[in-house]
């Protein structure tokens, strides 16, 4: 165990690590430094300074925590945001053609984390069926610990690829187990590790390689092309035979 911080911050040699209730004490002061970082206005985040140099390092540390976990949680509750503007049609009812776009300028945000929003959103934010009913999220246990602000964005960003990526059967059978599995990977690694994780797992409940299957990938065709503000454009395709033929044509 470590020993504790001298006043300075500095570790003291030899002496008796922190008990309970001096962790309590410093993550209660982290959690007050923060309420005010995040709520003062701008022009008085400055003042903030010489509050932060009075903490000491292991009060630091714990406020860093405690900030990335207040991140997480507010992107948890964003996703209840934005699914409830999807619900509600708001971005129709201004003549704008989809959410993303309501998104793209009400935040001046681009197009393409805008998009991303709106899906993270229909994933992992609340659902209303046709008939008005409250649903849960499509992957309910992603959604809670992101709310819990035990995973990033990254994190619920790969589970949610991983699963979507398994065959049709494969996720009938697995897509609840599979989950549970990598949101457990996540509390404990960060996201370049469970990708490691994520993509063994794959390949044991994809032995034959049903992941190349023809039929599998023409689901899963398709074509993004996001254009920049100076006319030029980027974008990535998954084509078929056909469709390749006909682009390679056409830019020859």
């Amino acid at each position: 165990p470590k020993a504790p911080l001298t006043g300075s911050g500095r570790m003291r040699p030899g002496a008796a690590p922190p008990g309970p209730r001096r962790h309590s004490q410093i993550f209660l002061c982290s959690r007050l430094i923060l309420a005010r970082v995040l709520s003062d206005p701008v022009p008085r985040i400055r003042h903030m300074d010489s509050e932060l140099m009075r903490l000491t390092d292991e009060e630091l540390l714990a406020a860093v925590v405690e900030f990335e976990v207040e991140s997480r949680r507010r992107v948890a509750r964003q996703h209840a945001l934005v699914a409830e503007l999807e619900a509600r049609g708001i971005a129709q009812q201004r003549a704008m053609k989809t959410t993303a776009v309501l998104l793209n300028q009400l935040l001046r945000i681009a197009p393409t984390e805008a998009r991303a929003r709106v899906a993270a959103a229909g994933d992992l934010g609340p659902r209303r069926a046709l008939t008005g009913e409250q649903l849960g999220p499509v992957f309910p246990r992603v959604a809670a610990a992101q709310a819990e602000g035990a995973i990033s964005a990254a994190h619920a960003r790969l589970i949610i690829e991983t699963i979507d990526k398994l065959p049709a059967e494969v996720q009938k059978e697995h897509a609840e187990r599979v989950e549970a599995d990598l949101v457990e990977h996540c509390r404990r690694f960060d996201p370049r590790i469970v990708s490691k994780l994520a993509t063994r797992i794959a390949a044991l409940l994809d032995p034959d390689g049903l992941l190349q299957d023809v039929e599998y990938r023409h689901l899963h065709r398709q074509l993004s092309i996001t254009r920049r503000n100076d006319g030029s454009a980027f974008g990535s395709f998954d084509l078929d035979v056909e469709c390749a033929e006909h682009l390679l044509t056409a830019l020859a």
